[in-house]
Parts: C-alpha cells; structure tokens; sequence
C-alpha cells in the first residue's frame, strides 16, 4: 500500500503521515483525505473529512451580506416553512441579498449545471401578480446577472433558474467570498404580500472518474531495459513541484507530458535504478546468468571504478520493481501491421516493426509516388514540446531530425545521423575517446564527462518550393543547443531523457558539448534521441532576424535559449497559433526528410493538415511533401541537387556521396579530395580523373571535371562517413590507406539500387560505362 501513501502527498489535511519505508504496508499517523479516487475503505490509516462544506448537491445561505429590507431575509436559509417577507405600502423594489453558500466540489469533476432555486407564494388580493426578480453577483455584489423572475402562486411553489451557460463556472466563482444572491420585489399594480422560503443553490457535477486517475497504457519500442525501468520509474521523472519533495526527486520538473505518469516516488528504487543507468560498464564478470536462481544469483562489478555493472544493477532494479509493485500489469500488447504487397524496401524494425522512419524513409512502390499511413487515433500534439503519443512521434519525427539514429536491424548499434562524428571527453580525463581531450574551457560544475559532437556542415531548414516566406537556413550547433536546453527546462516529455545534461557549449556553427553530470553505457543512445527544430522561430527572445544575425556573427547568446511559457504547452499549435515569432504562416518546419507544406508550396504552415490545424479527428489526414519536392508542381529535384533544397541523407545524396569517392576516413578522403582538385580541367580520360569526369556528379559521356564536382568531392570529404562510427561506403584505393569495410549489421552492399524521386539510380543506368558509383 506505500506507493498509494505517495499518491495523496499533498493532497492531505491535518496529514501527519510519514515517509514509508519499503518494507511496510500502510501509512502511520492520522491522515484526512479531502479528495478521493476509491473505496476508502481499501486504504487503511485514512478517513474522510468534510468539516467546513456540505457534501450535497444543494447549498443553503448562512448570511444576510447586504441591507435587505424584507422582513426576517434570515428566514430564507432553509426549507422550513418559516418565510421571510415583503408586502404592504412601499413594497416595491424591496431587496434581500443572501451568501455563505457553502459548495463542495469534487476535486476532479465538472461543474455542468449552476441553478438558483426559489421556494415561497404570495398572498392575494386581487389576484397573484406580483414577480420576484432573482439576480446573481460572482464578485461579491459589485455586479449582478439576472436569473430569472419568479411569480409564486398562492401556495408554495419552486423554480430553478438554470445560469450555466452565462459564466465559466468554477470553484472561485461559488466561493463564499464572491457569490451572493439578490430578491427584489416588485409589485404589479396591487400590493401583494411575497413569503419566500428558501434560497437554494444547485450544482450538478460530472463525477471525476473513479479509477485514481491511472488508465490501461503502456511504452512501445521499450529498448533497451533501461528506458522502462529508469525513465518510467524513477521519480525524476514525475511533474514534479515543492508539494511532492520528497518522496520524489528534487530534481523533477513540472510536464505536460511526465513519463513517471503514476508518480512512483520511491528513494531506495531511485538510488539502484540511477546505478543502473549510470553505470560505468554495461556487463562485468559475475553478472546474473541463466539458470541461476534468487538464492544463487550472483552480481558484478565494473572494474574501474568499482561499481555494479549495468546488467546487475539492472537485475536488482527489476527485483525491487516486482517487489514494490511499482506497476500492475494488467494486459499484454500484441501488435501486428500490414502493409501493400507491392511496397518494396519496408523496414521491419527490430524496436518498432513497420511504422518506423526509416519505412518512410525508404519504402516505395512503382507506379505510384506516396505512401499511405493509417493511425488507430489522432496525434495529441504536434508541438515539440508536448508531443507524447507515438502517433505525435510518427508524425513529427518525419519532419524534424536528431543528432543520433539506432540501427533498425539492430538496436544496439548507434550511428550519428545530424552528427557526422562523437567522442568523449572526461573529467578528469581518464579514458576520453577524444583525439584532443581538452574541453578548452571551464567545465561546468558537476561536470564528469562532455559527449562533444559535430554536425555534418550539409543540413538545411526546409524552405518552400515557391515563394520566400522560408528560404533556405543552415541547421547550426545553436538550433541543437536551444532545442535540447529548452526540452529539458520545460519539463516536456521527450526532455526526460536530458535529465543527466548540464548544459550545451557551442563551440562553433557545427561543433558543440554537451556537459555531463552522470554517463553510462545506455547514455549516447538517449540523450541523442530528441528532435532538433530552429531556434529563429521558437526563441522567445531571439526569434527571426535577431537569430539569423547572431548566427551570422557567430555568436547566439545564452539570453536567446527560452522558449515562451506559452509555446512550451500543449495547447499551442505550430500549424496555426500564435505567436508564432514573425513567421508568416506556422512554424512545423524541420530538417528531415518530409515538410508539411500546402498546396501552395508554402511550409509550416497548417497546409499539410485537412483541417488546417493540428490533430485531425478519424478521417482527417496529414499530407506530407518529400524535401526536396514541390506539392504544387508535382516536380522534385534531381539526384544530388543543391543541399539547400534537398534533404541532406536523400538517395540522391547517397549516391553523389559514393560517386565522390570518400568514406568517411580522414586520411583517405583528404587524398581523394587532393586527386580530385588535380583533376580539375584535365583532358578527359587523364589518368585517376575518369572517377568524376562521368556518373551522377558529371552527367554524359565524359566531361573535365570542374568547379562543381570538385566542390562536391570536398563537401563529402568534409561530411564524414555517412553512418558514422561505421565504415561502409566504398572509396579509391588509396596506398596511405586501404579501405576496411565495417558495415552496421543488416544494411545493404555499399551499390544499392536508389530511388530518388521519379529517378531510379541503379549502377550504370545513368552512365553506361561507370554508373553513379564509380
């Protein structure tokens, strides 16, 4: 029961309870729970409390607040045939005001109905006409609503004035420091005598759901064990606030979007599962084997410094787990997809099967030039910042892009994908990956490694196919660092995995760090997980020109790294909302390889949407445009195309990158780089130039090489390999440095048949002689 002890901290009156260790089954000391999700009978140490409110639908004034001169107003507190009055000479307009309406609301439910009763009758002569005119103030009488006029006959009667629909009603509204209620009389010719009984009021509410506010859902693509057992269990990773700490981590944040949705706050499982994430090795002799058992089981310990491997501390996270019954496992997801039979090149994803980036990335099918995904429920959020759903995900990880990838064949092996290259640079340095491990400045404090990261210098913002509402910007180590500071400050959901970062030190346009309180072996493959967007159109402070002006000066200041409190949540919508920092349509604008673009070519904007804004109900749909592609024209570019209009991993990128001869070794493509500017304006056929003097970078039969294909060979001399830290594309042999092939496991041979808009790239079918990758 101590993990339903966590779930009313805060929420107590009188609470003396105490934080529980993890071997008791109840709470100690006298709690009273003024809001409930459940039988309270099922929590022992618990009562309920209503002192002070009543508990019904009907609420009954207890005070006269104004000067009322009908005779004994205090005669309408209660449905008790004693009345309070008006009659006689001088009755008209006579006033009666009635508060203290004591409403309890249940924490949770809705108010879907507010009426003003009024019980009374009137005396007759000549006949019953006289009205009682029913107003309402919800600012303590400084202004009044009518709610209706009520003629009582000559017995008692009742009517309920329903004023639901003229307030946004809430708890502050009803409080007894605003509402009041005001009776006047008035008199129709003759001068009958009124006798009001009672002046209710009455709520209705729609109940809060009985069910503590947990439902059936699960995490897909749970890879590896750590991001379950971490980044769902451990109480950083609640919507974090004062009233919470502790049990729960000092260091969570408030979210639209906490992974730790059931605020599990236990400190001795935070303590093994944080060993497990930070460990300093994944595996060590002595870990858990097969066929040991829990009397049996040993653990292992890293070497340097001594500490439980990974897969220990994971052993014993996941044994406290059970025993805590941090979860209650309730179904068993099987999922199964389908797809066309005539689609070719889908990817069956070891962590996600088919609905995976690179399907969409890859997939195809002749004769036809889209692909069709269908959802089982509309998108939450298109919103960086409170996207959460793996629809959200599905969609917006198309439009936007991250500095690593995981190898869909097989999830362990990283490649950098923004990033052409990383290493490591530990404090002190013992172990940097680094060739120079110097940071070159002062470390943060509580820095104990820098991941230091570069990006590929061929990555643009995509820019419209028409127009120049968003013309082609160069993705830069800024954009990573306004992303990944302002994820992690606003609480959002795919932030949670920044929980060990410091802080971004951008060194220069492409080369950035990423400061470390904590690394472990699972630690490269999340923190490189969130999508990276423009900080011009997100900054708060920085937005538009001012960005692209510090950019240019090499310079964006840290007061540029705040994203407005209104932006961050997930109401607002980068289709369509404001603010949206001067762009001139939205702001859903990327660096991957599809744009939400309109029919008019235009990106960002809520074009690529049927209903013109985020979230389209079932059937509604979002049309996505291949970068590099114009939705008005139908045309794309050609293979190798400029970067700037043309996504930066594209078939046609791939196959102008073997073309050029570099594979991502320094050395090697450094002398690839020197033959290639010997070549320049050679005679064709010179001997070591026929590589670019045809194929895909020199299109015909044979032409010198000039200032085009020798800047393209020194663009991918400077881009790195392709899937960094795997070596797989082929290059010319070169004596300083022979090619070594070391592929990711599961890619294709390094001459694939590419597929590039309405172009199909197939060795020796754009050159006879050569082909593209020569």
């Amino acid at each position: 029961m101590e993990s339903i002890c966590y779930l009313f901290t805060g929420h107590f009156s009188a609470a003396t309870c105490q934080q529980i260790p993890t071997t008791t089954t109840a709470c100690t000391g006298t709690c009273y729970v003024t809001e409930t999700r459940g039988p309270i009978a099922a929590f022992p140490g618990f009562t309920t409390s209503n002192i002070g409110c009543s508990p019904t639908a009907f609420a009954s004034p207890s005070t006269n607040p104004g000067t009322s001169t009908w005779t004994n107003p205090q005669n309408g507190f209660a449905l008790d045939q004693v009345y309070t009055t008006s009659g006689g000479s001088g009755s008209n307009n006579a006033l009666a005001f009635y508060g203290g309406y004591r409403v309890c609301l249940p924490s949770g439910g809705t108010i879907s109905k507010v009426e003003i009763g009024i019980y009374g009758h009137q005396a007759m002569p000549p006949t019953p006409n006289d009205q009682v005119r029913v107003e309402y103030s919800v600012t303590a009488g400084v202004t009044w609503n009518l709610a209706g006029l009520f003629m009582p006959g000559t017995s008692d009667t009742n009517v309920f004035f329903d004023v639901t629909g003229q307030q946004s009603w809430n708890g502050a509204l009803l409080s007894t420091a605003n509402f009041e209620v005001r009776m006047t009389h008035v008199v129709a010719g003759s001068k009958n005598t009124i006798s009001v009984d009672w002046i209710p009021l009455r709520i209705t509410v729609s109940p809060p759901s009985d069910n503590w506010w947990i439902y059936t859902g699960g995490f897909g693509s749970v890879f590896p064990y750590d991001s379950l057992l971490y980044g769902q269990f451990n109480s950083q990773f609640v919507s974090g606030g004062a009233w919470d700490q502790p049990p729960c981590s000092s260091l969570a944040v408030p979210s639209t979007g906490a992974t730790n949705y059931e605020y599990a706050c236990v400190p001795a499982y935070d303590t093994i599962s944080h060993a497990m994430e930070f460990s300093p090795c994944a595996t060590a002799a002595g870990d858990p084997s097969p066929g040991q058992t829990r009397t049996t089981v040993t653990f292992g310990n890293c070497s340097s410094p001594v500490a439980l491997s990974a897969q220990s501390a994971g052993y014993q996270t996941e044994d406290m787990y059970g025993k805590l019954e941090l979860w209650i496992p309730i179904y068993g997801p099987s999922e199964q997809f389908g797809y066309l039979a005539k689609w070719n090149t889908v990817i069956n994803s070891q962590g996600l099967s088919v609905p995976n980036f690179f399907t969409w990335l890859d997939a195809h099918t002749a004769g036809s030039t889209s692909v069709t995904q269908a959802f089982a429920a509309p998108t939450r959020s298109l919103n960086p910042y409170a996207a959460s759903t793996v629809f959200d995900f599905q969609t917006i990880g198309n439009i936007y892009d991250s500095l690593g990838a995981l190898n869909p064949a097989q999830n362990g092996q990283y490649f950098d994908y923004l990033a052409s290259s990383h290493c490591v640079i530990f404090t002190p340095d013992v172990g940097s990956t680094c060739k120079n491990p110097i940071l070159g400045y002062p470390a943060p404090p509580g820095t104990v490694a820098t991941l230091r990261l570069s990006l590929r210098p061929d990555i643009f913002w995509q820019s419209d196919s028409v127009g120049t509402a968003h013309p082609a910007r160069p993705l830069t180590s800024w954009d990573v660092a306004f992303s990944y500071i302002t994820l992690k400050a606003s609480g959002s959901f795919q932030g949670g995995v920044l929980s060990p970062m410091i802080d971004v030190h951008v060194i220069d346009k492409a080369n950035f760090d990423i400061n470390l309180n904590a690394i472990g072996p699972f630690t490269l493959l999340s923190i490189t997980g969130p999508t990276i967007f423009p900080g011009r159109y997100w900054s708060s402070t920085c937005s538009g020109t001012t960005w692209d002006n510090d950019v240019n000066a090499g310079n964006v200041p840290a007061s540029c790294m705040n994203v407005t409190s209104q932006m961050s949540t997930i109401t607002f919508d980068p289709l369509s909302s404001a603010p949206n920092n001067g762009a001139s349509t939205g702001i859903l604008i990327g660096s991957s390889a599809f744009e939400c673009q309109s029919t008019g070519g235009i990106v960002g904007g809520g074009g690529c949407s049927s209903t013109g804004v985020q979230n389209p109900p079932g059937g509604g749909a979002y049309t996505l445009t291949r970068f590099g592609c114009s939705r008005v024209t139908g045309n794309c570019n050609a293979p190798g195309a400029n970067p700037t209009s043309t996504y930066f991993r594209s078939a046609g990128t791939l196959a102008l990158d073997i073309w050029s001869g570099t594979n991502g070794d320094t050395d090697h493509d450094n002398a690839v780089a020197s033959s290639a500017a010997f070549c320049f304006n050679k005679a064709v056929g010179t001997a070591g130039c026929t590589q670019w003097q045809r194929g895909i970078g020199n299109p015909g039969t044979g032409s010198q090489v000039g200032l085009a294909q020798v800047s393209a060979v020194f663009r991918f001399s400077q881009d790195g390999n392709w899937i960094s830290p795997f070596n797989w594309l082929p290059g010319i042999p070169e004596a300083c440095c022979p090619f070594t092939s070391n592929p990711p496991v599961g890619i294709q041979s390094a001459t694939p048949v590419l597929f590039e808009g309405t172009a199909t790239l197939n060795p020796c079918s754009i050159d006879s002689v050569n082909g593209y990758d020569c």
